[in-house]
C-alpha cells in the first residue's frame, strides 16, 4: 500500500472513496487528509460572501466544462465574443542576479495566448527565443493535469544549472493564466529570509 496521492486526497474531499487496495490509512496520509480538509473549511469560510464577477465565473465555468475527466477537450469550449482581446503585462525582479524582465502575454480568443519577453538576461533571452517558435501558447492545455506543459518543458530544456530556480518563467506564466482569462491580475510575491 502507497502513501495517498493528491488526485485521491481530493477524490476524498469530493466524496469519491478510492478503492480499498488504494486506500491508505497510516498517520501521514490522516494528517495530510485532516490538513486538507482544514483549508478547504477556511476557504469556504472566507470566501462565503464572495461573488465573482459575470465574466470570471463565465471563463471559470468555461474552463470546468473543457475538462472530461482530466482530458482537455478543447471542442466543448465556448468561443468568446468577437473583439475579444486580453493583454497581460508583468514586470519580474529575479533577485540576486539584478536582471529584469518585462513580459506582455497577448490572446485575442480567450485560449491561445502569445508571449513578447524583454530581458537583460541572456539566459531569459535564450527561453524567449526558444517559446517563439511554439507560439501561441494553448492556455487551457498549459494547465492541464493530463498533458505536458509546452511552457514548462521549453523552461526546463532552457534554464539549467542556477537558473533552474528562477522566478521569471513563474510571473510569465502567470501572466499567460491571465492574458486567456484563467487568473486574475493579482501581483505574486516570493520574500526569503537566510537564518
Amino acid at each position: 500500500m502507497r502513501h495517498l496521492t493528491a488526485e485521491q486526497i481530493e477524490d476524498l474531499l469530493a466524496g469519491r472513496s478510492p478503492s480499498a487496495d488504494e486506500h491508505c490509512d497510516c498517520s501521514f496520509c490522516r494528517t495530510r487528509l485532516g490538513e486538507a480538509m482544514a483549508i478547504r473549511r477556511r476557504l469556504r469560510r472566507a470566501f462565503r460572501n464572495v461573488r465573482p464577477p459575470k465574466e470570471m465565473r463565465e471563463a471559470v465555468f468555461r474552463l470546468v466544462r473543457a475538462f472530461d475527466g482530466h482530458r482537455v477537450n478543447t471542442g466543448a469550449l465556448e468561443q468568446p465574443e468577437s473583439g475579444y482581446s486580453v493583454k497581460a503585462q508583468v514586470e519580474i525582479d529575479a533577485g540576486a542576479c539584478g536582471f529584469r524582465t518585462q513580459g506582455l502575454a497577448q490572446s485575442e480568443d480567450g485560449q491561445h495566448v502569445s508571449l513578447s519577453i524583454q530581458t537583460d538576461c541572456e539566459k531569459i533571452g535564450q527561453l524567449a527565443a526558444a517559446l517563439a517558435d511554439r507560439q501561441p501558447l494553448d492556455a487551457y492545455q498549459e494547465i492541464s493535469p493530463a498533458g505536458e506543459s509546452v511552457f514548462m518543458a521549453t523552461v526546463r530544456d532552457t534554464l539549467k544549472g542556477c537558473c533552474a530556480g528562477c522566478a521569471v518563467p513563474a510571473g510569465l506564466f502567470k501572466a499567460m493564466q491571465v492574458a486567456a482569462g484563467l487568473a486574475l491580475p493579482k501581483d505574486i510575491s516570493i520574500t526569503l529570509v537566510k537564518e
